[in-house]
């Protein structure tokens, strides 16, 4: 019966008159479905009507996703591979990881997954840095919308301003690239 499937083994063994049992687990090495081993083995002499069990293969077994967070591309894709999945570096940007390290993956940590699954490894490309605008001479209103939809943080230099009033000067200096999230302060 080795090197069969396991529904052919058990349908000639039936059909011989023997009694099958069927007994399975993860293997690496060996196929989904196919027996690898019986008991009694091949030769043996069996009566008719007497029991035999064939153990076939479940494939090899799934595994789960490991964490590769701060690590580099090259060292998470053998990680995987480590695992018998295969990984595929994309840059994405990212305020708190250093770039060049891993930020996540995709799926996430600890999914299990088929072996040869390719997981998704989202490397960062650092903060996003966006061109700051010239808001000089324009209304506070425009400045603080304008700076709120790049990523800005904004503070007004006068506690009691009108949304009306216009900046004079603002810092950081505009026509420069800045992180998202950068302190731009407004002076009217």
């Amino acid at each position: 019966m080795v090197g069969l499937t396991h529904d052919l083994a058990l349908t000639k063994l039936r059909a011989a008159g023997l009694i099958p049992h069927g007994k399975h687990q993860f293997r690496q090495t060996d196929p989904k479905g196919a027996v690898y081993k019986q008991d009694p083995e091949a030769g043996s002499d069996i009566r008719p009507g007497s029991p035999i069990t064939i153990y076939w293969s479940d494939g090899p077994a799934p595994q789960p996703v490991p964490d590769v967070h701060g690590e580099s591309c090259v060292q998470a894709k053998s990680a995987l591979l480590d695992r018998h999945l295969t990984g595929r570096c994309i840059e994405v940007f990212d305020d708190t990881t250093p770039k060049g390290r891993v930020v996540g993956t995709t799926p996430a940590v600890g999914t299990v997954l088929p072996q040869g699954t390719t997981v998704v490894i989202n490397v960062s490309k650092g903060r996003e840095l966006v061109l700051m605008p010239n808001v000089k001479r324009h209304t506070v209103a425009y400045a603080i919308s304008t700076l709120h939809g790049l990523g800005f943080t904004i503070h007004v230099d006068q506690p009691d301003y009108s949304p009306k009033a216009h900046v004079f000067d603002q810092s950081p200096e505009p026509g420069k690239m800045y992180p998202k999230g950068t302190l731009v302060t407004l002076i009217l």
